[in-house]
């Protein structure tokens, strides 16, 4: 197709040849413009001088009169005619330049019509482009959304267990600030003196404590005064008894009364014997109940019963005061006069002795 382009302009080999021709014919049909102008004016010179030689041969005849004046006329019908097929043949070229540049326009307009397609076609490709970047963002922006509330739940929660985690942090805070005033209000620590409150300036409360730095005692507060910690009456009587009276060598035994002297056993005596106190520790027992695995000769004071037994090897016996029974002993001796109490005496053997005595009395 042959695009018109214009000066300067670009285009094809159909474009300019197009344009070329054209422009040779608008100059052909110029240069038949100008040919028919030229004879146009020979003519109106050749009439011009058919009229002067017509004035100047006035004495010719009538025949070269009209000869002239036919000639004239023929003439001027000749270059009349000339001019109209000139003039007919500049309209044809412009006609022909006219289509020619319909043809440059119809051109121009399909080129326009294909720019416009092209133009469609590339804003319907940016449009589909445009429209898939648009999907591609709105699923973004759903991700994002869909991230962005998980985010906040997840931040919910983390507030809920922040705000569970500081209140128990509070409640433990709360609870050791009490135990440490409690237990601040019960020991004051270390003073030079006997304190009149507590340390934070409270009355004091019974059973509080203070360690005296000159005294180098502690003291209790027992509701009205300031208590030094001792032993009770009884033991600092036994204390007071003791104190200064002890020396390492003594074996002092059961203390009962002031020991004003140092006389006494030696206690590595006492260690020497040491396995005859244990011996007797286990031969002798004081118990409800008898004990186990005794040994013969072994002694028990059974609590209950109130009595004294011993252990025969196979079971306890007691022994009471005096002669128990003559009968397990061979070999019975007296040691003083027999005092019958007026019983008689049976089943006698023989009586014998060198210093043997009998009063019948009044027989």
């Amino acid at each position: 197709m042959a695009i018109y382009r214009g000066t300067g302009g670009t285009g094809d080999s159909n474009t300019d040849s197009t344009i070329s021709a054209v422009t040779t014919q608008a100059v052909n049909a110029a240069n038949s413009a100008s040919e028919a102008s030229s004879s146009a004016s020979s003519a109106a010179t050749s009439a011009t001088s058919a009229t002067n030689s017509q004035n100047t041969s006035t004495a010719k005849a009538s025949d070269a009169a009209t000869s002239a004046a036919a000639a004239l006329t023929s003439q001027n019908s000749a270059a009349a005619d000339l001019a109209l097929t000139n003039a007919d043949v500049v309209l044809t070229n412009a006609d022909v330049v006219s289509a020619e540049a319909d043809k440059v326009q119809t051109g121009l307009d399909r080129v326009a019509t294909a720019a416009d397609v092209i133009t469609s076609a590339a804003s319907a490709s940016t449009a589909t482009t445009k429209a898939s970047e648009a999907v591609s963002s709105a699923s973004a922006a759903s991700s994002s959304a869909s991230a962005a509330s998980t985010s906040e739940s997840n931040a919910g929660t983390s507030e809920t267990n922040a705000a569970s985690a500081q209140t128990a942090a509070e409640s433990a805070r709360d609870t050791a600030v009490a135990s440490y005033d409690s237990f601040d209000d019960r020991y004051l620590g270390a003073k030079g003196s006997a304190p009149t409150v507590d340390n934070d300036g409270s009355a004091l409360i019974t059973g509080a404590l203070y360690f005296n730095t000159n005294t180098q005692v502690m003291s209790v507060w027992d509701g009205s005064a300031w208590a030094v910690i001792a032993p009770s009456a009884a033991n600092q009587a036994n204390v007071d008894i003791v104190a200064g009276n002890i020396v390492y060598s003594e074996d002092l035994g059961s203390i009962s009364t002031a020991v004003t002297t140092s006389s006494g056993s030696s206690i590595s005596v006492v260690a020497a014997a040491i396995a005859d106190i244990n011996r007797y520790a286990t031969e002798y027992t004081i118990a409800s109940s008898s004990p186990s695995s005794p040994s013969a000769g072994d002694l028990w004071y059974d609590s209950v019963a109130n009595a004294l037994k011993y252990y025969t090897g196979s079971v306890w016996a007691a022994i009471s005061a005096g002669i128990a029974s003559v009968a397990g002993d061979s070999t019975p001796q007296l040691g003083g006069a027999l005092d019958g109490q007026n019983y008689n005496m049976t089943n006698i053997g023989t009586i014998s002795g060198t210093n043997l005595q009998l009063d019948f009395g009044g027989l």
